[in-house]
């Protein structure tokens, strides 16, 4: 019996997880669970759940005295290639496979009987191994292929945010507290959750910040409907500065001529100085060259060089980061000649 240390690198197409406590009455829930989840032939979902079962059972009776707070943790997932899949996490006592009865099938009189169970786990499916994780405990994975598709796949729908078929008018506007929650529904498609900026999560928030003057935003739209957004932040800290922050365009107008409309919009603003203050700041990050030269095409001059500062943001729609932090390019615009010969940073 050999124990399988490979990790799992195998990309799911759909998955779902949840975590039972280790009592053999959560079993019928768990095994639902699974047959509501892969759609395929009876004798498939027969083999399965006999695997599943074995499994559970086998590792609940291992540990029959967990801590209140300990679970099994399971995960259902249906990979691309047609391959259903179910990995356990397991904290309970280290597994020792070489410990379990061996059961023959053609000598089943000289076979221990509590070794059943592995043999008929191990029958129904293509595989089951056992994953030794260190400090993280032990996990099982089960592989069966389905004959059949097992997850309904759903003809894609259209974007209801896309871009609109035919021709595009873009337009460009101050926004008003009546926009902020279309504003957070945008920060959202362009950000994910890793935005910085706490009010454009919040819609009520994000409104009294607009209705106070602490918030500008400018929008571009595209017949109608807003697609872009680039802000303009002021704080009571530093009166006479302003923030560009948040140039954010949906994921379908990304290659689209959106992004020169908000761009041209955010220096005429600054030029027009509208809100009065000395200076305007913005941070570039250093990975995306795209957005340093947004910076540049608005007239923001570098300034400092600001290294792992800040957590990396996840673009919708774009390759995930490495998890590292980023270097932030400072930059400045000034809306009149400097007075002061020393510049301190806001």
């Amino acid at each position: 019996m050999k124990i399988d240390v490979r990790t799992d690198a195998a990309v799911s197409e759909y998955s779902v997880g949840m975590e039972i406590p280790y009592e053999l009455r959560f079993l019928g829930l768990t095994l639902e669970c699974m047959v509501g989840f892969f759609v395929c032939t009876q004798n498939e979902s027969v083999a399965l759940r006999l695997a599943l079962e074995e499994t559970l059972a086998f590792l609940i009776r291992s540990y029959p005295e967990p801590e209140t707070w300990e679970r099994i943790h399971i995960e259902f997932q249906f990979n691309a290639d047609d391959v259903a899949v179910i990995v356990i996490t397991n904290a309970g006592p280290p597994v020792h496979l070489d410990r379990v009865p061996q059961y023959n099938s053609e000598t089943p009189e000289e076979s221990d009987i509590d070794g059943l169970w592995y043999f008929l786990a191990l029958k129904a499916v293509d595989e089951l191994s056992f994953q030794n994780q260190g400090k993280d405990g032990w996990r099982v994975v089960i592989r069966k292929r389905l004959s059949e598709a097992s997850s309904v796949k759903k003809a894609p729908t259209k974007d209801p945010g896309g871009a609109p078929e035919g021709k595009i008018t873009f337009t460009t506007r101050l926004a008003g507290p009546e926009d902020a929650a279309a504003l957070v529904d945008l920060t959202y498609d362009t950000y994910r959750y890793s935005y910085l900026a706490d009010d454009f999560y919040y819609v009520s928030k994000l409104r009294q910040s607009l209705e106070q003057g602490k918030i500008v935003c400018l929008v571009v739209e595209a017949n109608g409907v807003p697609v872009g957004n680039s802000s303009m932040l002021f704080s009571s800290d530093t009166p006479r500065c302003g923030y560009s922050c948040a140039l954010m365009v949906k994921p379908a107008f990304r290659q689209s001529r959106a992004i020169l409309y908000l761009l041209k919009e955010v220096e005429r603003y600054m030029a027009e100085n509208a809100s009065k203050v000395d200076l305007y700041y913005a941070s570039t990050a250093t990975k995306h060259t795209g957005s340093q030269k947004a910076g540049a095409k608005t007239g923001f001059a570098p300034l400092a060089l600001l290294l792992d500062v800040c957590p990396e943001v996840e673009f919708r729609g774009m390759k995930a980061s490495d998890g590292g932090r980023r270097a932030l390019l400072h930059c400045v615009y000034w809306t009149s000649c400097p007075k002061l010969p020393v510049l301190y940073l806001p």
